[in-house]
């Protein structure tokens, strides 16, 4: 590296990973920055490099490309937000710190255009201050849903736990809770699933947002899609049923009714139609959930529901 290039987003990729991989699997963004300018030892005018001309931004060049990096990197599966400002290894990525840079940039290239042809929908945002939106100019506001996505989950794990059902939520979410309620203290939550796939499968099985279980056998799986992008809960869908397309799992995708169309629209996208995921992934809506759980609550019959339910509540989306 001269004294005076500054690395691009791709030469940071490796470098990231080694970061996580040395700070134990989870670190701030500050820990990940001093970690990559320390690694590639960069100098004082290389760290001097503004972002563009507007010089009210304090973020420099090198730090603008190690968050593009986190994202990319995030996109591609490696990496999660555990929490505010800070990163975590996901189980694909504690595999290995030797990722392939142009597969990566590859996959983050392909979701922007996805992203794009949503026109824009969803804004991702970097965490370091100041905050930047990759499309800040042109995005679409996000709608803000009175129900939390952690709601929904919540809801999910307790119906399921009344119905006597065995219980995973997202490996990421685990240490979630919402109003005081944890979700791994969820009567019933297991502390890991059965293996009955290869190990792909079983870590896109591992990152659903909510799993119903009996016995060793899944029977439900839902991906929650509130403001994030609902081709993501879509993909892993997806991914489990090209792995495995004879599993015998009912798949859910749980969304804000104002989101019933876009769910409609990605799903029936020709990579998805293909593997029949219109038919085989089906669609639930917020309002249908809560009102089915508080109408079930209220009569004093909620323990006694069945899985059943899910077919009253859920929706083809076959165009």
């Amino acid at each position: 590296m001269t004294s005076s290039k500054v690395p691009t987003q791709k030469e940071c990729l490796l470098p990231i990973m080694k970061a996580m991989h040395s700070l134990g699997g989870e670190a701030s963004n500050t820990a990940i920055y001093k970690f990559v300018v320390e690694e590639l030892a960069l100098s004082p005018e290389q760290l001097s490099v503004p972002v563009g001309k507007d010089k009210k931004r304090k973020l420099n060049r090198v730090g603008f490309n190690i968050n593009f990096a986190k994202t990319g990197l995030k996109n591609a599966g490696y990496l999660v937000r555990s929490k505010a400002k800070h990163w975590q290894l996901t189980e694909k990525g504690k595999e290995t710190e030797n990722i392939n840079p142009d597969h990566v940039m590859k996959v983050n290239r392909e979701f922007y255009k996805l992203k794009k042809r949503q026109k824009l929908e969803d804004v991702e945002e970097f965490e370091d201050e100041p905050t930047y939106s990759v499309h800040a100019k042109t995005a679409k506001t996000i709608t803000v849903y009175d129900t939390s996505h952690d709601e929904i989950q919540w809801r999910l794990l307790s119906l399921g736990s009344e119905m006597k059902l065995d219980l995973w939520v997202a490996k990421n979410d685990r240490n979630k809770a919402f109003q005081g309620n944890k979700f791994s203290e969820t009567k019933r939550m297991r502390s890991r699933l059965p293996v009955q796939f290869d190990q792909e499968t079983q870590r896109t099985i591992e990152l659903i947002d909510v799993l119903w279980l009996q016995g060793s056998s899944i029977i439900a799986a839902f991906e929650i899609e509130h403001t994030t992008s609902i081709y993501s809960g879509i993909l892993r869908m997806s991914d489990l049923v090209a792995r495995q397309p004879n599993i015998n799992i009912n798949l859910f995708i749980v969304a804000p009714d104002s989101r019933r169309e876009k769910v409609r629209s990605e799903i029936n996208r020709p990579t998805f139609s293909k593997l029949g995921l219109p038919q085989r992934c089906r669609y639930i809506s917020y309002s249908r959930l809560i009102q089915k759980i508080d109408q079930a609550t209220r009569g004093g019959f909620l323990q006694h529901l069945s899985p059943s339910i899910l077919d009253g509540l859920a929706e083809d989306m076959k165009n």
